[in-house]
């Protein structure tokens, strides 16, 4: 659970896709999102009731990753916090707001990670736990940040969420009895989803980890399990409650990477396995309110990862399968989903990697059952 610089690099290079719409009868392909002068960028979110993309992006030359944000067709480069190189934005609200991580020179510790909230077109430093280094990965619509940090003497890493009405001071939310957790989501109704090591320990010896809600208001957390495995971590929360993520099969331990991980979509307390796009892992990064389920598989035999759309009606889809003939993408990553149908992530682009937007119409919601997820 350790932030480490290695760690925020290759959060930097997510790229982000957005869907065009069918026009007669024929699926355009994704829109390229573009970068800020460099050869990579990355979609790794955006917000749920408007075109808001955020991500990162190599600038001119290459020679550092900034956090971005994608509006009304223009890439708006965040900077970075005092004394840092790099940065990268994973949470996306309207009005051009974001959460992330950013590189931060700090007297004590160094250069480290520091999490940030980026309003009115300023970063702020969110500061940590007490510990050396902090991660944003999320944001709702009221300027809350979930994520985690590192706490007093960095003992442990725990979720937090900050306080909009008192300064953005973060909050701590504990564990389920572990030494560790972190939170990946939060909706606007104060319901931080992510994972925590629990009191319980699996056959191997290793610290169970399952996935958590917890209430932002009261931090009480409710545990949702796993699959049996002794790994399960929620990734998104939409606004009615309903999570989806990743967790190990039952005889899977976390240390092994041969290990079955299924994607995986929660509500009610527990957690459905959605499966693979054929091979051994997956993982659910995104779900709207519709219920629509956005993320990344490995594809039969492992030969390859591609990112992937679910709904409780059409089961998992390979994005790749929905492109035009001769397309120049190849989508790898689907990271963010909103209320309209447009998908962000990242692929490559005639063997470039660069974030995405696609809207697709046969995802589209017109009047459905918003807040659904079965």
């Amino acid at each position: 659970m350790k932030l480490t610089k290695s760690a925020l690099i290759t959060a930097l290079v997510m790229t982000l896709g957005s869907w065009a719409p069918v026009r007669g009868g024929v699926i355009d392909n994704p829109e390229d999102l573009g970068t800020l002068g460099g050869s990579i960028s990355a979609a790794n979110g955006i917000a749920v009731n408007s075109n808001v993309v955020v991500g990162s992006s190599t600038i001119t030359g290459d020679t550092a990753t900034h956090a971005v944000i994608w509006a009304v067709g223009n890439v708006l480069d965040l900077g970075v916090l005092s004394g840092g190189t790099n940065s990268s934005a994973s949470g996306a609200a309207s009005n051009q707001r974001a959460s992330g991580a950013s590189d931060f020179d700090d007297p004590v510790n160094g250069v480290v990670p520091h999490a940030f909230l980026f309003a009115d077109n300023k970063m702020q430093d969110l500061g940590t736990l007490g510990g050396s280094q902090s991660q944003g990965n999320a944001i709702n619509e009221f300027s809350a940040v979930a994520g985690y940090s590192f706490t007093d003497s960095d003992a442990a890493t725990h979720a937090f969420v900050s306080n909009p009405f008192k300064g953005n001071t973060l909050i701590d939310l504990g564990t389920l009895g572990g030494a560790n957790s972190e939170a990946f989501a939060i909706n606007n109704f104060g319901l931080v989803a992510g994972t925590s090591q629990t009191t319980t320990t699996d056959e191997y010896g290793n610290q169970v980890s399952d996935a958590v809600i917890w209430n932002a208001l009261t931090s009480k957390a409710q545990n949702l399990g796993g699959l049996g495995g002794n790994y399960a971590q929620a990734n998104a929360i939409n606004d009615c409650g309903a999570v989806t993520g990743w967790a190990k099969l039952e005889g899977a331990f976390l240390g092994d990477p041969t290990a079955a991980s299924h994607a995986v979509v929660g509500s009610g307390g527990k957690l459905k396995d959605i499966g693979t796009l054929g091979g051994s892992y997956a993982q659910g990064n995104a779900i709207n309110d519709f219920g629509v389920v956005v993320g990344y598989s490995n594809t039969t035999g492992d030969g390859a990862v591609a990112a992937f759309v679910w709904t409780a009606n059409k089961g998992m889809v390979d994005l790749n399968t929905l492109l035009p003939p001769n397309s120049p993408w190849v989508l790898i990553v689907a990271s963010g989903v909103n209320n309209r149908g447009e998908i962000v992530g990242y692929g490559t682009f005639n063997g470039e990697y660069h974030a995405f937007l696609w809207r697709l119409e046969q995802f589209a919601q017109r009047g459905g059952n918003q807040c659904s997820c079965r």
